[in-house]
């Protein structure tokens, strides 16, 4: 599901009041988080498209995540393929899916700068055209988070101007169950940082 509910209109200025104390747009942008995250609890436990296997959705008490860290929500600049490609995704059960490359998103965390490349979904992809699909791995994959990788969803804009807020960092389906097949971050978007933001380990292990 889309986790990029977010209002896109975040003043630019937002990283420097991060840096220098709450704001109105910092607690508004925490209660959005929180909202969402009983929300998507809410469909975990209840729906029947929740991903869950039987017995863990019978013992399901809320999904597992970092602290809200809004000094993980950056300013992000895509510099665009000047020819976007057509770049084959390998997924988990050794599938490829073929996602168009737009182009590489630049921003800094902890004074580092940053890329990982976005891209457009296939087009029997729910909201095909109208977002970019954002997959990645860190220092924490494997340990604290999921080690196939998370994924961050992005409503596409006019601009070359996003938010990108690690706090709304998902896992892919295939974390719950062995039954889906999902894509699998390139290599080049293993960011060579640890993001202590988003989603967990479904299983504290």
């Amino acid at each position: 599901m889309a986790q990029d509910t977010e209002k896109e209109a975040t003043h630019t200025h937002h990283q420097h009041q991060e840096q220098t104390g709450a704001t109105s747009e910092d607690d508004a942008a925490r209660r959005q988080l929180e909202a969402f995250r009983r929300q998507k609890d809410k469909f975990f436990a209840e729906s029947g498209d929740s991903p869950l296997l039987a017995d863990d959705k019978e013992h399901f008490e809320g999904l597992r995540y970092y602290p809200v860290d809004l000094s993980y929500r950056v300013l992000a600049n895509l510099v665009q393929e000047a020819n976007p490609g057509i770049f084959r995704v390998q997924t988990t059960t050794g599938d490829h899916k073929e996602y168009t490359r737009i182009g590489r998103l630049e921003f800094e965390i902890e004074g580092q700068t940053l890329r990982l490349t976005a891209f457009l979904p296939p087009s029997d992809e729910p909201l095909h055209g109208n977002r970019l699909f954002v997959p990645f791995r860190d220092k924490t994959s494997g340990k604290e988070t999921y080690g196939a990788g998370r994924y961050l969803d992005l409503n596409k804009r006019t601009s070359d101007e996003y938010i990108l807020d690690f706090n709304r960092a998902y896992n892919p389906y295939c974390a719950y169950s062995p039954y889906y097949s999902c894509p699998l971050p390139p290599g080049e978007n293993n960011l060579p940082v640890e993001v202590r933001a988003g989603e967990m380990n479904f299983h504290d292990e």
